[in-house]
């Protein structure tokens, strides 16, 4: 049974992995794209998802409301299991990344499910400390611990942040002013199954190739502020 608690929103900002030569390893945030976390307390115990809502503000079919299936649960469950008290929360999730895009969909979400939780503690963590739990979230999909979008977009910035040294990272300087230009294909593609697609006859020149392919695009300065709550 859900308490009358208020909502408590989080804000993740997308973000770019895998930059120039440092597959796996160095990402940046985007600004103004993002997806969005809510949370409350419950009296009920664990993590639970009352909506995930799509970029058009409806339910979304292909998005599972499911905790265990669920980047945004998944990371709020994790952190919840080392510092919640009594209880537990309820989240709404509310994308505004498309998804399998290339932008950090699912790494946006547990960023701000993880974000959004660490509110609701009696005593919040610092941001810095939320990655390992964030990287729980963003391992339902990606199958693995890549951190290159998930700090990104928990810190902001550029981020450096080999799979060796987690959960330590470190931001890259960047000169104030330099923009990223994000053109993004009208496709979809799942990051778990391109992983295990990848072919060892190809070249990081082939792999690194573009395609003709019909595409969106943004422009961000590369300085973006990471994850936040909203007033």
């Amino acid at each position: 049974m859900t308490d009358l608690s208020n909502w408590v929103t989080a804000f993740a900002p997308a973000s770019i992995g895998n930059v120039g030569v440092g597959f796996d390893m160095l990402g940046l945030a985007l600004n103004g794209v993002g997806d969005r976390v809510s949370a409350r307390r419950t009296s009920g115990p664990g993590i639970s998802v009352a909506e995930v809502l799509g970029l058009d503000g409806e339910p979304d079919p292909h998005l599972s409301s499911d905790m265990e299936h669920n980047t945004a649960s998944t990371a709020a469950q994790a952190l919840w299991n080392d510092f919640g008290s009594d209880g537990g929360a309820e989240l709404k999730v509310e994308k505004g990344i498309p998804l399998q895009s290339g932008m950090g969909s699912s790494a946006a979400s547990a960023v701000a499910g993880a974000v959004a939780v660490n509110a609701l503690l009696d005593s919040p963590l610092e941001i810095e400390e939320l990655l390992p739990y964030a990287l729980e979230g963003e391992k339902t999909v990606s199958g693995g611990l890549q951190a290159d979008n998930v700090a990104p977009s928990l810190l902001g910035g550029m981020i450096l942040c080999p799979q060796v040294l987690l959960p330590d990272v470190f931001h890259v300087p960047v000169p104030n002013g330099v923009s990223a230009v994000l053109i993004h294909p009208e496709l979809q593609v799942n990051t778990a199954h391109a992983r295990r697609g990848l072919a060892k006859g190809y070249s990081m020149e082939q792999a690194c190739r573009g395609n003709g392919i019909e595409c969106q695009s943004w422009v961000g300065p590369i300085n973006a502020p990471g994850a936040h709550v909203e007033d």
